[in-house]
């Protein structure tokens, strides 16, 4: 008894060594990159600003810290009952864990991780530092894996009658503040263009999905008929407002069917209800929304055909659900189709060997292919036809700049864009090296002339501005002379893409862009948005209160997009550890959009890239957690592994 009792105080005292060991990472790092002074010409102003503060703290060290302090309490309590874990997948995970602290934090300050390597002290220094961290996390993992070992995770599966309306009414009560203070509600500036197209007083542009033009544009219109446009942006904002918090009521709903404990579930509830993060988009007219919630139901409906082992599903709400989500997730943006197509394949493979019932397979896979016919037919062509504009913008005068840069950057794919990209970070670095002929050929992508003036490492947008539509030899060419550096700076080329996108695998960046009102945001004279002076000051306080809740150090974890990427890589890992292969059909979806947001050209700064993260963070942490420890309730799917 006093060994076993020895050994309990071995091990808190063996992770307080490595919580000492954390903290001094922290610093280590700071020191890191103070010392080296290895500065880029690109990010010269940031780094030099970062350095005259000395020491660099930023807050996600100050949460970490306390967060983990409080774990340290409850692991002397929880730690060493016995229980034996596999190692290799904490290890993997805490490698990972690791990687993207290191890497965040580098581009974070420095634009990049070259410091780490600029001398043989910083490499060592680096290792330490990644030591520091894996021990952390491994630590950490080890105790959420004995807290839900030893705890009951399931519930009562009894489901009342008026359940999904109350967690409706709940949401939508919490949520009033925000649609009657922000009246007529927030615009996105991608909005306010898709707008301006279906009134006529823009050119119509192709990179939006015509739908949603549609949508909104009708709904300003049937304002401007009825009051002004503020009444036609009121009218969409609050049938999204609807929408959204119906979704997500029902999504708890099917939670709480799953038999997730019903603490779970009320604590899921008013984090929905109270972050600032859900209320203030769903009073926002941008596309984001209605496919983030599209994909959204969507996963969890593959969640809920592999564990009722029926591709129908059994219940006609969970079909009619399934094809809802469908609709908004592929035509609200366009890359949802890609989204759709791989998932339903693996889908019809995946029952095809396990159910061999091919007279139903058969039937979805019929059904799914017209789906995807009529959705690609209403996207290039049916939609357009609904924007009552279409054809005399299509007229509109070809030589003004905007409609030149549409015109000239039509072709040219998302692969293109990052491969400019990259190649204008080599310029940027190593001027020097580029030859003149080399010159010449990248001028044929991209006005070569401006790529230092307009480059900016976390923007793929402004490469836009200085592209060019060229032959299809000319791009042969581009892309050799692309091959020929990537060869020479592969690590550079690697960075380019990283450094756009840092923040949705790091918590430590701030992921915040909120959209409060409409003023500034419209682009003609015609369209006047605006907050009625009276909702001015409420609006004000309405603000200093979300500020202040946003910089608590929980709300802010709930609502990072970094964090939330971590809890969908945990729950991963974890079905993989177990086994249960099936259920990662449903996380399809949204791996696929994470390696999309990686490559488009979306900002992280912009939570509204980051939704589908945020939004399935702790329904997957769930849905994960009951599928491998409530082996009755999925006895059927365990086996199918």
């Amino acid at each position: 008894m006093i060994k076993k009792d020895f050994k309990v105080n071995y091990k808190v005292i063996q992770s307080m060594i490595l919580s000492a060991i954390t903290v001094i990472c922290f610093l280590l790092q700071d020191e890191i990159l103070i010392s080296s002074n290895y500065v880029h010409e690109v990010h010269a102003d940031f780094i030099i600003e970062n350095m005259n503060k000395k020491i660099i703290l930023h807050d996600f060290d100050f949460t970490m810290f306390i967060f983990f302090v409080i774990l340290w309490y409850f692991y002397y309590w929880q730690i060493n009952k016995g229980i034996k874990y596999n190692h290799i997948y904490l290890s993997a995970l805490s490698g990972i864990y690791s990687m993207c602290m290191m890497m965040g934090y580098g581009f974070y300050y420095a634009g990049g991780w070259d410091f780490y390597f600029s001398s043989i002290s910083n490499v060592l220094k680096g290792g330490l530092i990644f030591g520091g961290y894996y021990f952390l996390f491994y630590t950490v993992l080890y105790w959420i894996e004995n807290i839900i070992d030893q705890h009951n995770i399931g519930g009562s599966l009894y489901i009342k009658k008026y359940d999904f309306l109350k967690r409706w009414l709940f949401i939508c009560i919490a949520w009033l503040p925000y649609i009657i203070l922000k009246y007529p509600g927030g615009i996105n500036y991608d909005a306010v263009r898709q707008v301006d197209a279906y009134l006529g007083y823009a050119m119509n542009e192709s990179g939006h999905p015509p739908i949603t033009t549609v949508i909104f544009g009708l709904c300003v219109a049937i304002g401007r008929k009825i009051f002004d446009e503020n009444l036609g942006l009121f009218l969409y904002n609050f049938l999204q407002f609807l929408v959204m918090s119906a979704a997500f009521a029902f999504v708890l709903n099917y939670l709480c069917k799953q038999g997730i404990n019903k603490l779970a579930i009320g604590f899921c509830t008013i984090c929905v209800g109270v972050l600032p993060i859900y209320p203030i988009y769903a009073t926002t007219m941008v596309k984001d929304n209605l496919f983030s919630v599209g994909l959204m139901l969507y996963s969890v409906m593959i969640f809920e055909i592999i564990r009722s082992n029926n591709i129908w599903m059994e219940y006609l709400g969970y079909r009619f659900t399934y094809f809802i989500s469908i609709f908004l997730m592929c035509t609200f943006r366009f890359n949802g189709i890609y989204i759709f197509i791989p998932t339903t394949v693996v889908l019809i493979i995946y029952f095809t060997i396990r159910n061999k019932n091919y007279k139903q397979i058969l039937q979805f896979t019929c059904l799914m292919v017209g789906f995807i016919i009529l959705i690609n037919i209403g996207n290039k062509d049916i939609f357009y036809k609904l924007i009552p504009k279409y054809v005399q913008n299509e007229n509109q005068d070809k030589t003004s700049e905007s409609a030149q840069i549409i015109s000239n950057t039509k072709a040219i794919s998302i692969l293109d864009y990052n491969m400019m990209q990259q190649m204008a970070r080599i310029v940027c670095k190593y001027p020097d090296e580029i030859s003149d002929e080399d010159k010449e050929v990248i001028n044929l992508m991209m006005d070569y002339d401006r790529i230092i003036e307009v480059y900016n490492p976390q923007y793929l947008d402004h490469i836009a501005w200085i592209a060019k539509g060229c032959a299809k030899e000319e791009r042969d060419r581009f892309v050799s002379t692309w091959c020929q550096y990537f060869i020479h700076h592969p690590i550079t080329y690697i960075e380019a893409v990283f450094h756009k996108s840092y923040g949705f695998f790091y918590p430590g960046v701030t992921n915040y862009w909120n959209y409060w009102d409409p003023q500034g945001s419209r682009i003609t004279e015609d369209l006047q948005y605006a907050t009625p002076i009276v909702l001015h000051r409420p609006l004000e306080k309405l603000k200093k209160i979300v500020g202040g809740v946003e910089k608590l150090p929980f709300i802010y974890i709930l609502e990072n997009i970094g964090f939330s990427f971590w809890i969908i890589l945990y729950c991963t890992f974890k079905l993989l550890h177990n086994k249960k292969y099936g259920y990662l059909i449903s996380y399809i979806p949204v791996a696929i959009n994470f390696i999309i947001v990686i490559m488009g050209p979306n900002f992280f700064w912009s939570p509204r890239y980051g939704y589908p993260f945020v939004y399935l963070a702790p329904i997957f942490g769930g849905l994960s957690i009951l599928v491998t420890n409530c082996k009755e309730k999925y006895q059927y799917a365990n086996k199918q592994g």
